[in-house]
C-alpha cells in the first residue's frame, strides 16, 4: 500500500489547482509596407499576393492606397487580399494612410495623431479575438528623418497606449519603423508597453533586415509581454520559423508553400519593404496554474490571483496534488454542504489513491443567481502525516460578463421580409416578424439593393439615423448582420445598446461600410438581462442597408467567490 508522509525537511505539501484542458487559437499577426509601382499603392498586386499567401488574422498595413481610394475600392481590395469576412479600419485624410484588417470583429477603431508628420497618423483597432482579452492592433509608419524624431513618435505611442488600453489586454504595434538598428532609443522607449528585445524574425538565411536592400531592420511586429508569452513558430507548409518570418520572395523556398506569390514580388519596382509575420497560440479560456499549500490542517491561499486565471468550468473546480497519497475518508460539512460534491475520482471505496494524474473535481451547485455566498469545508483523512487536512469551499453567483463564457445560441432573428416599413422614410415605430422596432429615418429597401430579399435602409444625411430592436430578453452575446451601401461614399456605422428602449444608448462597437457587395458584421456585446440595440448611421456619406440579422443569447456563469478558492 502506497503511503504518503512528510519528511522533516519538507514542512508543507505543495498542491496545484489543475489547469483544465483548454481550447487554443492560433493568431497570425503580420505587418506590411509592401506597396509597389509608382503611386505607393497596392494596385500592381505584388503586395496583395504576399498578404494572400500568409492569410494573417490581423494585418497592420502601411501606405494603404488602392484604386481611387473610395470606400468601394478599398473594400474590394480587402476582399481580394484577405477575404469578404474581414473587417478593416483605414485612417482618413492621409496621403499614405495606415490601416488594419482583421478576421475577428473590430469593436472600436480610430487614429491617434502623429504630431511629427502631416501625411499619416497612428491607426488603431480594438479587436475581439477568442479568449477573455481583446487585442489592440496599432499600425504605424515612423519617420525616416532621424532616430530622434522616431523616439519622439515612440514616446507619443507609449503615452497613447498607457492612456487608452485597459490593463491586461493584448497589444501589438506593427509596421514600418524606419529604424536603422534595434539599439535606437525608440526601442527602449517602447519597451514600457511592448517587448522590444531579441529574438527577432528572420528569413531562411537568418537575415532579419527588412528594407528593400535587406541591410536595415525597418519593420517590426512588437507585442506586449502577456502576448509574447504565447508566441510560437510560424508554420508555413513544411517550413518552421521559430522567431517569426521576414518574407522575401526572392530567397524563400519552396515558393509552392506561399502560393500565389511569384518569385519577383519582393523585388518589384518600388516595392517598399519585406513583410513581417509572427504566430501566437493563445488560450481561449483562463490560463490556470495557480497554487496553494497545505500546512497542518489548513489550506493557505496565495494572494493577487486573477479570477480569469481560474481552472474552473461552469461550477466545478479541480485540485491536483504534487505527489500521490491515499485518503481513508472525505467529509463535506457546513451550512451549504449539500451544494458541494466530489464528482471524480470515484471515492465510493476507501482507501483511495489520489495521484497527480487524477484530479479531484468538486462540483458546486448554486441554488439561485442571488449573489449569496455558499460555504462548506472538505476534510480529508489520510494514511500518513498530517492525518487530516481541510479545504474551505466557497462560491457565489455573480452578475459578470468577464468570466470567459455564457454565450448561447441564436434566439433572435429578423430579415425584414414581413414588415410595416414602406417606401417612405419612417421615424417612429414599425412592426416586423420579430416584434416592434424603432426607427429614425429608415425605409424599406427593394430586393435589387438588398442582400436577401428586402431589407432596411438607414438614411445617409440624417443626424443619428438608426434602426432599433425590440426588447431582447436573453441578453446579447453577438449581433451579426449583412450590410452594404446604396450611394457611394460609405462611412462608419455604430452599434449601441441600452437597458431601456428610451436609452441612454452606449456605443459598443463600430463597423466601416462601403460598396454594393454584401458583407457580414459580427459584433461581440456580451451583456446580460433585457437589452435593446441600435444600428446608427450618423450623417455618413452613404445609405446603410441592413439585412438578415441574428442575435445570440448571453447569460452569466457561476464564478468562484474571491473569498474562497480564489483571492482576487
Amino acid at each position: 500500500m502506497t503511503r504518503f508522509a512528510f519528511s522533516a525537511v519538507v514542512a508543507t505539501l505543495a498542491l496545484l489547482l489543475a489547469t483544465t484542458a483548454q481550447a487554443q487559437t492560433r493568431i497570425r499577426l503580420m505587418a506590411g509596407n509592401i506597396t509597389s509601382g509608382n503611386n505607393q499603392s497596392y494596385d500592381p498586386g505584388h503586395g496583395t499576393r504576399i498578404f494572400q499567401a500568409f492569410a494573417p488574422d490581423v494585418a497592420m498595413i502601411q501606405e494603404m492606397n488602392y484604386g481611387n481610394n473610395s470606400t468601394t475600392d478599398i473594400r474590394t481590395w480587402i476582399n481580394t487580399a484577405f477575404g469578404t469576412n474581414y473587417s478593416y479600419f483605414r485612417e482618413s485624410g492621409a496621403q499614405i494612410p495606415n490601416g488594419i484588417a482583421s478576421k475577428y470583429p473590430i469593436i472600436a477603431s480610430g487614429e491617434w495623431t502623429d504630431t511629427n508628420v502631416s501625411n499619416r497618423d497612428y491607426a488603431w483597432a480594438r479587436i475581439d479575438i477568442p479568449g477573455d482579452k481583446d487585442l489592440w492592433a496599432i499600425s504605424v509608419h515612423l519617420l525616416t528623418t532621424s532616430s530622434g524624431n522616431r523616439n519622439a513618435e515612440a514616446n507619443e505611442l507609449k503615452s497613447y497606449i498607457q492612456a487608452n488600453v485597459p490593463a491586461g489586454d493584448y497589444v501589438v504595434i506593427g509596421g514600418d519603423f524606419n529604424t536603422d538598428n534595434t539599439s535606437e532609443a525608440a526601442f527602449s522607449t517602447l519597451s514600457a508597453v511592448v517587448k522590444t528585445s531579441a529574438p527577432y524574425p528572420a528569413d531562411q538565411s537568418g537575415n532579419r533586415n527588412t528594407n528593400a536592400g535587406r541591410s536595415k531592420p525597418y519593420d517590426h511586429v512588437l507585442v506586449s509581454t502577456n502576448l509574447d508569452a504565447y508566441q510560437v513558430a510560424v508554420q508555413q507548409g513544411s517550413n518552421s520559423h521559430p522567431n517569426g518570418l521576414v518574407f522575401d520572395s526572392r530567397v524563400y523556398s519552396p515558393l509552392s508553400a506561399v502560393s500565389p506569390v511569384q518569385s519577383g514580388d519582393s523585388g518589384a519596382t518600388n516595392m517598399q519593404h519585406m513583410a513581417i509575420i509572427k504566430d501566437f497560440l493563445i488560450p481561449e479560456g483562463g490560463t490556470g496554474g495557480t497554487s496553494f499549500t497545505v500546512s497542518g490542517n489548513a489550506v493557505n491561499f496565495g494572494t493577487g490571483l486573477d479570477v480569469a486565471s481560474a481552472p474552473f468550468t461552469n461550477s466545478s473546480i479541480q485540485l491536483t496534488v504534487a505527489q500521490s497519497f491515499q485518503i481513508t475518508g472525505l467529509a463535506i460539512t457546513g451550512a451549504d454542504a449539500s451544494q458541494f460534491a466530489v464528482t471524480s475520482p470515484n471515492l465510493s471505496s476507501l482507501p483511495a489513491t489520489i495521484s497527480a494524474s487524477t484530479p479531484i473535481t468538486f462540483r458546486w451547485t448554486p441554488l439561485a443567481n442571488d449573489g449569496a455566498t455558499r460555504n462548506a469545508t472538505a476534510t480529508f483523512n489520510t494514511n500518513g502525516s498530517p492525518a487530516s487536512f481541510a479545504i474551505a469551499l466557497s462560491g457565489s453567483m455573480k452578475t459578470t460578463t468577464n468570466n470567459g463564457g455564457g454565450e448561447g445560441p441564436v434566439y433572435f432573428q429578423e430579415d425584414f421580409e414581413a414588415t410595416s416599413l414602406s417606401g417612405s422614410y419612417t421615424t417612429g415605430n414599425f412592426s416586423a416578424s420579430s416584434g416592434t422596432w424603432g426607427a429614425n429615418s429608415v425605409i424599406l429597401e427593394s430586393a435589387s439593393a438588398s442582400c436577401d430579399g428586402v431589407a432596411a435602409r438607414i438614411n445617409d444625411d440624417t443626424a443619428n439615423a438608426y434602426v432599433q430592436s425590440p426588447a431582447l430578453t436573453q441578453g446579447i452575446g453577438t449581433i451579426s448582420f449583412k450590410f452594404r451601401e446604396l450611394n457611394s461614399g460609405g462611412g462608419t456605422m455604430e452599434i449601441q445598446t441600452a437597458a431601456s428602449s428610451a436609452g441612454p444608448f452606449t456605443t459598443v462597437g463600430s463597423q466601416v461600410f462601403g460598396g454594393t457587395t454584401c458583407a457580414t458584421a459580427s459584433i461581440s456585446v456580451r451583456e446580460t438581462g433585457t437589452r435593446y440595440f441600435r444600428i446608427v448611421n450618423n450623417n455618413q456619406a452613404g445609405h446603410l442597408i441592413i439585412d438578415t440579422l441574428t442575435v445570440t443569447s448571453f447569460e452569466e456563469l457561476p464564478e468562484v467567490s474571491p473569498s474562497g478558492w480564489l483571492v482576487k
